[in-house]
């Protein structure tokens, strides 16, 4: 196991650039490969994939809001997003488990993908009824929680294999770009299955439907276009010795650290980016004007990723990122709490505006912890 610290007990940051031993001169970086812009391409799909159904997840509790369902419920509801969380638990499989004719990560990724197609359409010939408040007594809440549990769950599986395959289907140098897709990727995902359900562009039966046959679609080029590196016997381990060496390095001081600060990271910001939406539904604003928002605010989530270069001092962009977000999150509760009562149409010049930056705000704040943590868990697994 190599020491990830330094003489300071930190977890050491990537190395100083490569330097031309003849010249004695930092090498300049190679023009980027056409395997690596397929590679690029092929995991900005994959991504985009993942976050489909988390738009759709998203797009439910202005549902539930408008048949008044009780914050407890929605709170139930909230159960469903868990599997990403708790995908540490079964990622060792997914490394160990394989068959070598089909790929290392592509044995996970096309079942994933194939069972999540399956779940899609199926859903959508009952989604209407289990919605109808009028059918068994109200919205079916613990049914549709689990069909999205499920749903997260081969997400999840599927994100532990592409977040591995993105390792080995970059080349060293670009390896980076891998945690620009992820959060591209899973944005774009995210806003345009969501934005279709607030613009009433397709009903939810037929949005799952037609994500369905795209994971179906994707799923086949997949299988049949791409192709993985051939995996190194020395590096294949059985499902103990995973499970194992995710022991030793649990045991490490600085990766026990790092668990307790990612499990509790998000917490000052949960309720505050998570009810928000719901609570401006509430007071009044159209389903409409909200999606607005999203829309005017997409652009700041897909762009600045790319312009995000952590570069050497991963843990320091962080914190710089970490404290405008803690005080945006402090503040934007007045912004919500004297939100107008009664909006009309079309979107409130003034009102629309503050909102629009104070979400602005937040979305940036958002794309650098999210990009600048998965550019970290990249350095560590590169280590």
């Amino acid at each position: 196991m190599p020491d990830l610290t330094d003489e300071n007990g930190f977890v050491r940051q990537e190395g100083p650039e490569p330097v031309d031993p003849s010249t004695g001169k930092v090498k300049k970086k190679k023009k980027m490969s056409w395997s690596d812009i397929w590679a690029i391409a092929t995991l900005l799909g994959l991504y985009f994939l993942q976050g489909v159904p988390m738009g759709i997840c998203a797009a439910m509790p202005m549902i539930f809001q408008d048949a008044n369902m009780t914050d407890a419920d929605q709170g139930k509801f909230s159960f469903a997003s868990w599997p990403f969380s708790l995908k540490i638990l079964w990622a060792p499989i997914v490394d160990a488990v394989f068959s070598a004719a089909v790929g290392q990560r592509k044995s996970w990724v096309i079942p994933s993908q194939f069972v999540i197609a399956v779940l899609l359409f199926a859903s959508s010939l009952y989604i209407d009824d289990l919605l109808d408040e009028g059918i068994g007594g109200g919205i079916q809440i613990n049914v549709i929680t689990g069909i999205f549990f499920v749903l997260f769950f081969f997400c999840a599986t599927q994100d532990v294999a592409v977040d591995g395959w993105a390792l080995t289907m970059l080349s060293e140098e670009n390896v980076g770009y891998g945690s620009i897709c992820n959060s591209i990727g899973q944005t774009l995902g995210n806003y345009v299955a969501y934005l279709i359900h607030a613009y009433h562009l397709a009903s939810l039966p037929g949005a799952m439907r037609f994500w369905a046959f795209l994971f179906l679609i994707t799923t086949i080029l997949v299988l049949l276009f791409t192709h993985e590196r051939p995996v190194k016997s020395t590096t294949v381990r059985s499902i103990r010795d995973a499970y194992k060496g995710m022991g030793t390095i649990l045991k490490l001081k600085h990766v026990r650290s790092l668990l307790v600060i990612m499990l509790l990271v998000k917490s000052p910001f949960v309720v505050v980016e998570g009810l928000s939406s719901l609570r401006l539904q509430g007071a009044g604003m159209p389903k409409a004007n909200i999606a607005n928002i999203g829309l005017i605010t997409a652009p700041v989530s897909l762009l600045l990723p790319a312009f995000i270069n952590p570069g050497k001092n991963v843990l320091s962009l962080f914190k710089r990122s970490f404290l405008p977000r803690l005080l945006i999150g402090m503040t934007f509760p007045l912004v919500v709490y004297y939100a107008p009562s009664n909006w009309v149409e079309p979107f409130p010049y003034v009102g629309g505006l503050r909102f629009v930056v104070s979400f602005c705000h937040i979305r940036v704040t958002i794309c650098h912890c999210s990009v600048v943590v998965f550019r970290f868990i990249t350095v560590l697994s590169l280590s």
